[in-house]
């Protein structure tokens, strides 16, 4: 039954048994067959998902951008970058 399967698809039927008798058989008729190189294609797909996060961070900066124009009595104390003599 399995030779006849062989023979409808077109192709060989090997005994397989423990000694590597049908292994020789095998690997030449795998030489055997025509080789085709493939091209492969690879398509990325991206979701947006953080226009909304990064206009309101725009938004905020530009607004820290004018409202640290003045200064609060806290922070006319704090002098970071003073050197001092001394």
């Amino acid at each position: 039954m399995c030779k006849e399967i062989a023979a409808a698809g077109k192709g060989t039927y090997v005994r397989a048994t423990n000694a590597n008798s049908g292994l020789n058989i095998v690997t030449s008729q795998i030489e055997k067959v025509q080789r085709k190189t493939y091209d492969a294609k690879s398509f990325k797909d991206f979701e947006d998902r953080f226009q909304y996060l990064i206009g309101l961070a725009l938004l905020c900066l530009a607004i820290e951008f004018f409202i640290t124009n003045r200064k609060s009595v806290r922070l006319s104390n704090v002098k970071l970058f003073e050197v001092r003599n001394g």
